[in-house]
């Protein structure tokens, strides 16, 4: 069973090379948190506060408007368990129809589906979200 989840908030601990993306349930109050690179926070920081850039899109925007223009959309994000058991992410995309899953990492599905314009929804395994929930 999968859970749709929304981005909480994001913490960056000054001098510290790990930022962390804090997701909740849309219709629950279980969280959990994926840490990503300062660069990666950074970028993700700039477009939720939505400030201009004067070189052009960031590489999650890019991506986007790449599957955009060659006519596929962007459906939606799922974080789940890959095949050695660990943890991964699939940005799922719609072209002609036809459902397609695209392996990412679970940073780069989440920069994807927060840059996208509406937001895509993310959804959680519920087996990953008992594994990693924070207690609150």
């Amino acid at each position: 069973m999968y859970i749709e989840m929304t981005l909480s908030r994001m913490v960056l601990r000054e001098g510290d090379d790990t930022g962390f993306l804090f997701l909740r349930e849309v219709r629950g109050t279980r969280e959990f948190c994926i840490g990503v690179g300062v660069l990666e926070m950074v970028a993700l920081r700039r477009l939720l506060d939505r400030e201009p850039t004067n070189s052009g899109p960031l590489p999650h925007q890019l991506l986007c408007d790449l599957v955009h223009q060659l006519g596929s959309g962007l459906r939606d994000v799922i974080l789940d368990c890959d095949e050695a058991g660990g943890f991964g992410a699939r940005l799922r995309l719609v072209r002609d129809g036809t459902l397609l899953d695209v392996a990412a990492r679970p940073s780069d599905a989440l920069g994807v589906a927060l840059s996208c314009r509406p937001a895509l929804r993310i959804f959680v395994n519920e087996r990953v979200l008992n594994q990693l929930e924070i207690e609150t």
